[in-house]
């Protein structure tokens, strides 16, 4: 298990990414030259291919970008890469043959919102992440956490689990698993592309962006 601060996904930056990846999947992607992908509109494509979507127009919708701009940029990039054999055909019906499929490289993918009080806040902040991991979680200081522990079930509904960690100890107790919900297939691939990205960098905190000119970091 690996666990990761700052990696973006595709609604925001969660503070913590704990993810268990498939040593099979990402041994087989490296044998075969298929690098991590941490573009959302390339990942996009690439799953609507694995679903069986074969031409410009399912691609482009699914991408949900333009047709011209998926066969100008996002195809001519997968074809360099080494996922996409180059497009046949003309038109919206072109057709677009996979050299390969893109699988889960993450067997498990959490994310979790750590804040000292501000409960509320890391509820909304969890919540925009959900859709792109099997589970989320917000994390807060066990002396402080009596508010949200009391509106567990609550938050648990919202599909949100609570954890509790000791500031002393640092032991970290889960007071309430989330409801689980279904995630989006290539958002929740994306953050699992963009943390596979950083380990195999020898990193494990991704990089910050400038926001009103600073550099904005979890607080």
């Amino acid at each position: 298990m690996h666990v990761l601060t700052e990696v973006a996904s595709a609604s925001g930056v969660p503070d913590l990414v704990a993810v268990r990846f498939d040593e099979r999947m990402t041994s087989e992607r490296l044998a075969a030259g298929l690098g991590p992908i941490g573009d959302l509109t390339q990942v996009r494509a690439l799953v609507a291919a694995a679903d069986g979507g074969r031409t410009v127009a399912q691609l482009a919708a699914a991408a949900q970008v333009t047709r011209a701009y998926l066969r100008g940029s996002v195809l001519p990039a997968l074809v360099d890469a080494g996922w996409l054999e180059p497009t046949t055909g003309r038109g919206s019906s072109a057709v677009v043959t996979p050299r390969h499929l893109l699988r889960p490289v993450a067997a498990d993918l959490v994310t979790i919102e750590a804040k000292k009080a501000a409960w509320q806040r890391a509820v909304n902040q969890a919540m925009r992440h959900a859709p792109s991991t099997d589970a989320c979680y917000v994390a807060l200081d066990a002396i402080r956490a009596a508010p949200a522990i009391a509106q567990r079930a609550a938050i648990r509904r919202l599909g949100v689990g609570l954890l509790t960690v000791d500031p002393v100890t640092c032991r970290v107790t889960v007071i309430a698993r989330p409801r689980r919900r279904p995630h989006d297939p290539a958002m929740r691939t994306l953050l699992a592309e963009r943390s596979w990205q950083l380990v195999l960098s020898g990193q494990t905190t991704g990089p910050t962006f400038p926001v009103f000119g600073r550099d904005l970091t979890a607080v």
